[in-house]
């Protein structure tokens, strides 16, 4: 375990200081639950030049992170997310995170405690001072409907993710239950959480490159290029981009749960 006083760095790479200047080229992968988002980001990291996009800001995450990072003793938000940086950027300087609505609400407010004097200032005042010159990729959905089924049911599941030969912690062995209350008040909590990500662009005034679910899903290889493109790295045409690691989780479940939904709206 490291002290925060002392010099800590993800193993293997180049020393830094968590003082040390913001990277200046960084992205964010502003998102909702079920859209995509681990696929896309693991696709990211695997490429080694584009940072390694992760929740870093999920509030429920922080303690794992710290464990993991190796890191004793309380640790103040302002400590902890120059930690975020450096763990989250890779060699060559570039950094990534990902976001669903909650966590870059629940970072909007450590920030403001980090600065009390913008406390008062809107999102996009906070978010250019602490992500000077960075990217945003808006990462959706076309078929609401479906991807609140399957926000209800890896609620239910605690499965989050599935990958071939790894079992996922906290799986709950339980069977599934249909709840239409469940899937039209999350359809809500998706759609809420969409509004805001657009309030917040047109906030920024910035344009995001916006990718959605279905066409990752289509055209793995484009979409992630797409990405690579935009942020401004040189990545050759011939290299190859890793095959996804995650499985798909829709069945014949997502399917009878989709159905009895659309027939009960």
């Amino acid at each position: 375990m490291c002290r925060l006083s002392s010099r800590c760095w993800p193993a293997g790479e180049v020393s830094v200081s968590v003082s040390d200047a913001f990277p200046k080229t960084s992205y964010l992968i502003c998102t909702l639950p079920r859209s995509g988002s681990w696929l896309l980001a693991q696709a990211l990291e695997a490429l080694k030049v584009v940072g390694r996009p992760r929740e870093y800001f999920a509030p429920e995450h922080r303690q794992y992170l710290l464990n993991r990072w190796g890191i004793e003793g309380d640790v103040n938000f302002a400590d902890f997310f120059q930690l975020a940086i450096l763990h989250g950027t890779s060699r060559n300087g570039v950094f990534g995170a990902k976001l669903h609505w909650y966590q870059m609400e629940s970072l909007l407010t450590e920030l403001r405690g980090v600065t009390p004097r913008l406390s008062r200032h809107k999102d996009a005042t906070i978010l250019l001072k602490f992500f000077p010159g960075a990217e945003y990729i808006w990462l959706r959905r076309r078929d609401r409907k479906r991807q609140a089924v399957s926000y209800a049911k890896a609620g239910q599941s605690n499965e989050w993710w599935r990958i071939r030969g790894v079992k996922a912690p906290g799986v709950r062995e339980r069977e599934l239950e249909y709840r239409f209350e469940q899937i039209w008040r999350l359809e809500g909590v998706l759609n809420y959480g969409d509004q805001r990500w657009s309030k917040l662009f047109g906030e920024l005034r910035k344009e995001p490159l916006t990718l959605y679910y279905e066409d990752l899903l289509s055209d793995y290889e484009r979409s992630v290029r797409a990405i690579v493109e935009y942020i401004g790295i040189d990545f050759p045409k011939t290299r190859k981009i890793p095959r996804p690691r995650l499985q798909r989780q829709a069945d014949h479940l997502t399917e009878e749960w989709l159905a009895r939904y659309e027939a009960e709206i």
